[in-house]
């Protein structure tokens, strides 16, 4: 089956909304991971809902603000993401610091989604070339192409550049490769045709639980 990873971001701004989400996705809760932010992971896991980080540091000890990938896999956490475009931009990562977490967070059991992809619709093997330069695929390791300019849009990549891209990543060694940027109810049918990929990470679209519930029934 096909991986769906829900990334709410900050959508879900209070517990209640936290328990509304849980309470329309209980039935589908065995069928897609769920990122929230940091302080709503136990809720979920409590739920019985498998679990994302949205980021995860590759650091210990005296670092204000952030979360050490050795709490998360205490707390249960499966997976974390890192280098999502969203943080890249607002806190420019360079490719050895990500490699350092990816490392850190693989260590700690971690299942690891790294998001790359480039900001515009040139060069983009280049660029992904460069993202994954000192990346070494792990078999804990997903790669999420996710380009820039769709996220947020309504424009996603066309199937042929798309298959593209996936078959270059698993060329280099990785195994799995997600698609991520403006996913909706209305495209998820032309996406699950891509060849080789093995699933998606969904940002607005996840938030809205009819929206979610119609892209897993497309995707089983």
């Amino acid at each position: 089956m096909k991986l769906i990873i829900a990334n709410l971001k900050m959508y879900l701004k209070s517990l209640e909304e936290v328990e509304k989400y849980q309470k329309e996705m209980e039935n589908y809760k065995h069928d897609f991971i769920v990122a929230p932010q940091n302080i709503y992971l136990e809720n979920f896991i409590r739920k019985g809902f498998t679990v994302s980080a949205q980021n995860a540091s590759d650091e210990e000890g005296s670092h204000t603000g952030e979360i050490s990938p050795y709490s998360l896999s205490d707390l249960k956490v499966n997976y974390t993401l890192i280098g999502h475009a969203e943080i890249r931009n607002k806190y420019p990562e360079e490719i050895k610091y990500i490699s350092k977490k990816i490392k850190k967070a693989i260590n700690n059991n971690l299942i690891t989604i790294l998001c790359i992809g480039e900001k515009n619709k040139k060069n983009t093997i280049e660029e992904i070339d460069k993202q994954l330069k000192e990346i070494t695929p792990n078999e804990k390791l997903i790669i999420s192409y996710e380009p820039v300019w769709a996220i947020g849009g309504t424009e996603i990549p066309e199937k042929e550049k798309l298959e593209e891209i996936v078959n270059h990543i698993k060329r280099k060694g990785h195994k799995k490769v997600l698609y991520g940027g403006s996913i909706n109810e209305n495209n998820i049918e032309k996406l699950i045709n891509i060849n080789n990929i093995d699933g998606f990470l969904i940002g607005s679209s996840a938030y809205d639980t009819n929206k979610l519930k119609k892209i897993i029934e497309v995707v089983k």
